[in-house]
């Protein structure tokens, strides 16, 4: 959290008991949603591929995809609700999808 500027002991003490708890060997808290995202695609060693999001969506998360040097992919709304079509979401999977987001 430092390169946020956030400085507080808790910070640390929280990513460590988290980290426990998940059985993990370190945690980090991240202060955006679109953080999160950017670590994890930069974790998953994903560049240059199709990432599949749920049309409606903050723009911010597609932005992150590109920010992450990756490919959005828009699949729209099933009926009746704001969620992804988790069947067109299939539909669209091909050999530069490496990851869907929802």
């Amino acid at each position: 959290m430092a390169a946020f500027r956030i400085a507080s002991p808790a910070i640390e003490t929280f990513e460590q008991i988290f980290a426990r708890q998940v059985d993990m060997k370190h945690a980090l808290l991240l202060p955006f949603g679109r953080s999160a995202i950017y670590f994890f695609l930069g974790a998953s060693g994903t560049r240059g591929a199709k990432v599949i999001l749920p049309a409606y969506n903050c723009r911010v998360v597609a932005s992150t995809v590109v920010a992450s040097g990756n490919i959005p992919f828009f699949v729209d709304c099933g009926k009746g609700g704001f969620n992804m079509d988790i069947e067109d979401a299939v539909r669209n999977v091909d050999r530069e999808t490496k990851l869907l987001l929802s």
